[in-house]
Parts: C-alpha cells; structure tokens; sequence
C-alpha cells in the first residue's frame, strides 16, 4: 500500500477572511460621496483638511523664495511686509512662471483716504503700464490682489521647453510711486514646482547698477520716468535708482530744518517734515534710517554713482562757498562710508558753480571720482555718456557692444570724463615747466628787463675792429 504524503496545512491569520468585509465596507462609504459619509453613529465623516487639497496658484514671497525676487532702490521688511521707499523709480523684479499673477498690497500706514494710488509694471521688457487702486480708506488696513496679464509665449519656446519638462519664465517688473509707495505682501502665480536657484539673482546682480543723485526743478521735470536720463538708461537695459526731490536743495543751506539732499541721502525715504522730529538737525527715528548693514533681505548696491546736482541750489541763492564745501564733504562720505567700491561721475554744467563743482572733484585726489562735462539735456547724450565711460567699467558678460553699436551714436571722446585730479596734475606739471624755465633763465631776463642803459657800450670805426670803451 502506497503512502502518499499528506498535504501540508498552512495557516492563515484570522483577519485574512476580514478582507471581502473591509473591502465592501470601503466601496459602500465611497458611493454615496464624501460630503454624504456616514458612520454608525450616523455622525457625517469630516472631509480632508486644506492641507491635503491642491491649490490652483502659488503664493510667493521674498521670504519664501528669495531666488525669485531682486530688489533695486532702497526698501524695508518690517514682519511680513516689504515696504518701498518714497525715493523714485523704486522697484522690484520677480520671475514668474504660467500666464497670469497678481500682486497683492497693503496700503500705507495711517494715510487716510487715498484717492489715486498708481504703479508701473512691465512684461519681459515691454512698455510700462499704469496699474490704479480704486479710492480706499487707509486706516481699514484693506488687502488688494491686483492682476497682471502676462502676454502668450512663442509656441516655438513653449513646445520645447514642455519637452525638456521646464517652464518657460516671464521677468515682472513693479515700480512704486513716491507719493504713495507700495507695501507688498507677496505675488500669487500658477501653481508651479520651482527649484529654487541663485542663477538668476546672481545674473541680476551682472547688470549694471546705476545711482542717481540729482535736485532738478519740477518746472522742467514732471517726473522722473519721463526724463531723457530715465529713457536712455531703460534703452540700455540698466538698473537705476534715484535719490531724488524735486524743489529740494543739495545743501543744507536752503531749509536748515529741512536738510537738503546731501543730508537726506542716508534716509530710507526723503524727509518732509512726517513723523516726528519735524527738524532734520535732529535725530531721525531709527525707521527712518536706511541700514545697508543689516538688512533682512538681500538688494543690490550701486557701481556706479553719478552726481548732478546745484540746479535748486542756485536758484534759492546759495552762495558758491557753502555748495562747494557740502559739495565736497558729501563726495567724501561716499568715498569712504556709503559708496568705497562705486565708480563716482559728478556732472559739470556752465553756469552751474562750474568752478566749485570743479574744486570739489579735484580735492578729493581719488581715481574713483570723474568730473564729466555736461553737452546737452537729450537721450542720446546720456546713452553716448553710458557707452562711452560707464558701460566699459561694467560687468565683462554684460553685451555693452551690443547695446552701444547703434547707428547714430555718438561717443565722447576727450577729458570730458578724466579724473579731475590727473587734469590738475597736467596743469601743474606746466606751470612747474615754466617756472623753471624762468629761474635758470633769471640772470638773462632780468637784464632785458633793465634796459639798454646798463649793458656795456660799444664804438665802431670804420678802420677798426669792435671793442670796448675801456680796451
């Protein structure tokens, strides 16, 4: 008789046979929905947080990625909010990914009703655009989310850039208004996995960074993105920023109480007087300092500075000694405390304390500081200005020639832009020459001077050789 092994019994865990239940008891509570859910207490199921549901935009901010944002001109985080400047053509840049954004803002502290608060944006370069808030009572602290419409990119860029699973980003340029600046909170965009870089901040950081210090009459310029100066620096596609007030003096010696701009230079906004203290002479709130030290976020400083100022100077009568002297001790604050590294460029116009503009270049005998002689107010003045002294000095991978090899243009050429200290040195150099000249030359020019009566005498004779009187 054959033995046949038994079969081996295997042994199940005891919730095996649970499965089919727990399997029907899932489809049952899913078809009837989850808003219906149930339990056996005929208590509703509570539905997933908001944590667990995909939102259809992404909010960003400068504290969040800071490798989307570059700042130019002077601005201050205070919490979560970015305040900017009442300096003009204070703005900031923000890569944004999809086919729309909005920025949302909160309105300026304690201000009241704002009937027309305005600011610019610009699209990849594009023309900029005037964005208005409708009138709004300040002190109900109200939220905006103002959109911005980003133009269609090239099918061409789009197919490839969906092949290669990227994105193809838009640059949004926001530029505040001085008379009412914006306070950001952050901008919402499409929904997008950014991997965050310093790439783009860094390549930011290439172009090159203009400072304009300048009083000009508001007579002539209504504003400032509306100057030949602000024209020509966009066309070249560089980053500038303005310590700028119209009716406002350089020197103190116009408002004392007020300072001029020499003073208000190192101010986060310009002073009028609001808040507290009411005399510039005395000390400012420490909110009202701008602190290039310690900064909660990262803006990039200048290379370049160029100085124009005396126009409002001149015309309230501020004698040439004192512009020369505040002219003078604020070009050494720059060398030394607010500017070492920068290129400075100080505007020389006739008629305008030329000669004291002149003296304060020189004394400061730094290669650093240029004295550049003014032609005429047009745009192609100061793009030739860029292209010829300011371009050359930039960044390498900059594509100044690129920028400067319109037909038309015109370079300056000439001392125009030489150092006024190496312009002295020629000077004197000259003047040294000749006095040299006339020391070893003393003995012979002195007897010219004399006369003819006190050189010796000579006779002649037909018969006999020349000698003198006394032979």
């Amino acid at each position: 008789m054959l033995a046949y092994p038994r079969p081996r019994q295997t042994h199940q865990p005891e919730f095996v046979g649970l499965i089919p239940l727990l399997l029907a008891a899932i489809l049952a509570v899913f078809s009837v929905g989850a808003g219906a859910a149930e339990t056996k207490d005929n208590k509703p199921i509570p539905p997933l947080g908001k944590e667990y549901i995909i939102e259809d935009s992404l909010f960003i901010t400068p504290k969040s990625h800071p490798g989307l944002f570059s700042f130019n001109g002077r601005w201050l985080r205070y919490r979560d909010t970015f305040y900017a400047s009442s300096w003009p053509a204070t703005s900031v840049n923000v890569l944004i990914y999809g086919d729309e954004c909005s920025i949302k803002l909160r309105p300026p502290r304690n201000t009241g009703v704002i009937k027309n608060q305005r600011f610019l944006v610009s699209v990849d370069g594009s023309p900029q655009l005037v964005l208005s808030l409708p009138p709004y009572n300040a002190e109900e602290n109200p939220v905006f989310d103002v959109r911005i419409d980003l133009p269609p990119t090239d099918p061409s860029i789009k197919e490839e850039a969906e092949n290669s699973a990227k994105l193809v980003p838009h640059v949004v340029e926001i530029m505040s208004d001085e008379e009412n600046p914006l306070h950001i909170l952050g901008i919402s965009m499409t929904n997008t996995v950014v991997r965050q870089g310093s790439s783009w901040v860094a390549n930011q950081r290439r172009i090159p960074h203009i400072e304009f210090v300048a009083d000009k009459s508001s007579n002539f310029y209504p504003s400032v993105n509306q100057t030949s100066l602000y024209a020509a620096s966009r066309s070249l596609g560089l980053r500038q920023t303005y310590i700028h007030k119209y009716d406002t003096c350089f020197s103190s010696h116009c408002y004392k109480a007020r300072g001029g701009l020499a003073q208000q230079y190192e101010w986060l906004s310009p002073f009028d007087g609001n808040p507290k203290p009411a005399d510039a002479r005395n000390e400012m709130p420490f909110f009202h300092v701008f602190n290039r030290i310690q900064r909660l976020f990262e803006t990039t400083e200048p290379q370049f500075v160029v100085v124009d100022v005396g126009d409002n100077d001149l015309l309230k009568g501020v004698s040439p000694h004192n512009f020369y002297t505040d002219l003078q001790m604020f070009l050494g604050q720059l060398i030394v405390n607010h500017r070492p590294d920068a290129q400075i460029f100080v505007i020389i116009r006739d008629g305008r304390y030329f000669h004291e503009t002149e003296d304060a270049v020189i004394s400061m005998r730094n290669s650093n500081v240029h004295a550049v002689y003014f032609g005429q107010e047009s745009a192609d003045w100061w793009r030739a200005f860029f292209c010829s002294y300011i371009l050359p000095l930039a960044d390498q991978n900059y594509p100044y020639a690129e920028f400067c090899s319109a037909p038309g243009l015109t370079q300056i050429t000439g001392s125009s832009a030489t150092s006024g200290f190496f312009s002295f040195l020629i000077i004197l150099g000259l003047v040294a020459s000749v006095s040299y000249a006339i020391y070893v030359n003393r003995g012979y020019i002195l007897s010219l001077i004399q006369g003819s009566s006190n050189l010796p005498h000579y006779t002649t004779s037909s018969s006999k050789p020349l000698m003198s009187e006394t032979a």
